[in-house]
């Protein structure tokens, strides 16, 4: 006749991923002669000493984690790099498993554990994360349990940036775990890198002169006229050329030294009994923009007033 468990043994067992320990079972109402049978029908198989898998097969991750646990006795919680594992922290499942137990309790029973790295802490009740199973250091103590097991502080400050990266840990919850424990290695380096994560990063903004496609505004008062206004107001494009004349003559490209004549550059051209006299005028200068025509007075009846001619207009007499 098969044995048949209790309730509240059925449910730690779904809780533990199928995983329970003698003790357990003995303190659910289980007698010892119905583990016994239950381990030589093969219904059970051992995990680790006093620790039962109620399920056939090859167990699974959680299954492994759970027997570690519970092989490390009451109070233990998965640590470093298992606790990372769990929590996301880390990408890839850890070997051997860590797991940490309360410094004050017996060292002889959690001393060799096959596959198991045990550690110890008179912290390890506080560190723990609350309501949250398999039970795990919390993950600012995780960050920093890892921090205490590297070589070179590289490697610690890359476990401090995944966690703030990730979202699982904020700097200010890694200093104040930080700042609960007594002996910590580079503690004042691991203080620095949380400063600077903490330290709002600048925002710079492009100026009008670095960021790209951004024109510059001409100066107050300038004004852009012949080819420059025309060449600003022209989409550009491989199919528009600029036109040839007497302006397109003050084109860089046309100053080019290929294109200089060397009878240009003769020291008899540039003689000034051959430069151009400037014409005199007695017309007061005009401001620019100014349209350039005749005007004369001449008496007129009801008044003197000023009569404009246009160039090439016969004259009155």
């Amino acid at each position: 006749m098969p044995t048949r468990l209790p309730a509240d043994l059925r449910r730690l067992i779904a809780l533990q991923h199928g995983v329970i320990a003698r003790r357990q079972a003995l303190a659910a109402g289980l007698a010892t002669d119905a583990v016994e049978s239950l381990l030589e029908s093969g219904r059970w198989s051992r995990l680790q000493r006093g620790v039962y898998a109620t399920f056939g097969g090859e167990p699974w991750r959680e299954a492994v984690l759970w027997a570690a646990l519970l092989r490390a006795g009451p109070g233990a919680v998965l640590s470093h790099e298992t606790a990372a594992e769990v929590t996301g922290l880390a990408d890839s499942p850890s070997r051997p498993i860590h797991v940490t137990v309360p410094g004050g309790r017996q060292a002889g029973r959690a001393q060799c554990i096959p596959g198991v790295v045990v550690h110890r802490s008179i912290r390890a009740r506080q560190t723990r994360r609350p309501s949250v199973l398999p039970p795990r250091t919390r993950i600012e103590d995780t960050v920093l349990d890892l921090t205490q097991t590297v070589r070179a502080f590289d490697e610690a400050a890359a476990w401090l940036s995944r966690a703030t990266e990730r979202g699982l840990a904020t700097p200010e919850q890694i200093r104040a775990a930080l700042g609960a424990r007594r002996k910590v290695r580079w503690r004042a380096a691991i203080t620095n890198v949380l400063r600077d994560m903490s330290a709002p990063a600048p925002s710079a903004k492009p100026s009008a002169e670095t960021s790209p496609g951004t024109a510059r505004a001409p100066p107050c008062g300038h004004r852009r006229t012949g080819i420059a206004a025309r060449a600003s107001s022209r989409p550009a494009g491989p199919h528009w050329q600029p036109r040839t004349g007497s302006r397109a003559l003050a084109s860089p490209a046309l100053a080019s030294p290929a294109l200089a004549s060397p009878a240009l550059a003769s020291p008899a051209l540039a003689s000034p009994a051959l430069a151009r006299p400037a014409r005199a005028s007695s017309r007061p200068a005009r401001p620019h923009g100014h349209r350039h025509t005749r005007a004369e007075l001449r008496p007129r009846s009801g008044g003197c007033s000023l009569v404009r001619h246009r160039r090439g207009s016969p004259r009155p007499t």
